[in-house]
């Protein structure tokens, strides 16, 4: 019961982030990210989480805010969107994580051949 009421939390939040004309905009950005990392134990009672190395995979689909808002220009005409993040941790006090989230990214810095 507490899995469904929080599966609804996180969909009426991206309904809500959703209302700001995403789904207006053309969604013209998609991203299949992977990463490979571990547990770092900096406690010393962190140690048994530390079975081995795990794989992750993200997929992000968004497109950029086009300007007809005065807060667009301001901050560097930001990417906004919905990922879906999964990976499986090996350890079996951690499991497996499944989320999906809403993201938005601001560009700090813009020039020709970088974006920061």
């Amino acid at each position: 019961m507490k899995r469904i009421g929080l599966v609804i939390i996180v969909v009426l939040n991206t309904i809500i982030g959703v209302s700001q004309n995403v789904l207006t905009e053309k969604l013209n950005i998609y991203q299949f990210k992977s990463h490979y990392t571990f547990v770092a134990a900096h406690h010393e009672f962190m140690t048994y989480y530390q079975n081995s190395h795990f794989s992750s995979f993200e997929l992000n689909a968004g497109g950029y805010c086009l300007g007809n808002k005065p807060w667009h220009q301001r901050y560097n005409y930001p990417h906004n969107g919905i990922g879906v993040f999964y990976t499986d941790t090996r350890n079996e006090y951690l499991g497996k994580i499944f989320s999906v989230f809403y993201y938005i990214d601001f560009p700090l810095i813009i020039k020709k051949k970088l974006v920061i």
